[in-house]
């Protein structure tokens, strides 16, 4: 008797040091999906506390990248050269807009279009039809234009007359600053710009009011591009380990994060990928300035 009660001890044991086990690998597999797929993390963690769902997603993906930074050395992963360098990357908006009238191209997220359409009081829809000039179609040939209004897609955004952001103020400012685009809100610090450190000062421009013969960088042009606010990099390694150097700037951390973010949206985006509906026609409100107040011209039917 005393045998079996000795053999039944043993084995149930050994169930429960299985059970353990197999809850504590469920747990680490729920944790490595969490890590590896943002967006389920924040699917997961929405539930019913009324929190939007692209807010749930954006911190989500701001903890996805946290862990990506810290865990570079872990991996024995090369960092970027910033890293590297452990100094501030001397940037500092000036407020001057220019960065908002160089010749090129905007694109904005269904999530940001959310919420700029918000900030400006209007409907989605009302929203693309205004201030979108191409909508990036997806790889589903079945949906129109008109359903990929309703379900909010990415867009390329109009410029105004001058060539500048349909966006920026007379005053210099964007008008949907709280909802910009993130393409926006991470400049300088995208793919080209953060590839090296002659790709950094290659991107820095001298004021206007600099004099011409201050060869320190080239002045700021509507086709060259550039930023103001941005400082030629020029400390060495060994600067660096010595302490002769401490630019003020952004932290490389904070840089690396937002570089992340722009290559996640510039991915998501396709924005290098032709879109295949072009939304050429003028807004109604540019229609019925051109025809008068008294046009008939207030639906797309009537035209």
């Amino acid at each position: 008797m005393e045998r079996v009660v000795a053999c039944l001890s043993i084995i149930l044991f050994i169930l429960i040091q299985a059970i353990d086990v197999c809850v504590g690998f469920q747990s680490s597999c729920n944790f490595q999906r969490r890590l590896q797929n943002p967006m389920l993390h924040a699917s997961e963690t929405n539930g019913d506390n009324g929190d939007d769902g692209s807010l749930a997603l954006a911190r989500a993906l701001k903890q996805a990248e946290d862990r990506e930074v810290e865990q570079l050395s872990s991996l024995g992963i090369k960092k970027p050269w910033y890293l590297e360098y452990n100094q501030k990357l001397p940037f500092d908006c000036t407020a001057c807009g220019k960065c908002c009238q160089t010749k090129g191209n905007v694109y904005m997220s269904p999530e940001e279009i959310q919420k700029a359409a918000k900030v400006i009081e209007i409907s989605v829809e009302d929203f693309i039809d205004e201030y979108a000039s191409l909508i990036l179609d997806s790889d589903d040939d079945n949906n129109d234009a008109s359903d990929k209004k309703s379900s909010s897609p990415w867009i390329q955004l109009r410029n105004n007359d001058k060539g500048s952001c349909v966006f920026l103020g007379s005053d210099n400012l964007c008008k949907i600053y709280e909802a910009r685009p993130s393409q926006c809100s991470t400049y300088p610090f995208w793919t080209s710009i953060m590839s090296s450190k002659d790709a950094w000062n290659a991107e820095v421009r001298k004021p206007d009011s600099e004099p011409v013969s201050n060869n320190y960088a080239p002045y700021w042009t509507p086709e060259g591009g550039g930023c103001e606010g941005m400082k030629k990099i020029t400390f060495t390694i060994s600067e660096q380990r010595s302490n002769e150097l401490n630019y003020e700037g952004v932290d490389p951390n904070e840089a690396y994060k937002r570089l992340k973010v722009y290559e996640r949206d510039e991915q998501r985006s396709n924005r290098h990928v032709k879109a295949k509906r072009v939304s050429t026609r003028p807004s109604m409100k540019q229609i019925q300035t051109n025809w008068g107040k008294n046009s008939k011209a207030e639906s797309w039917d009537n035209l």
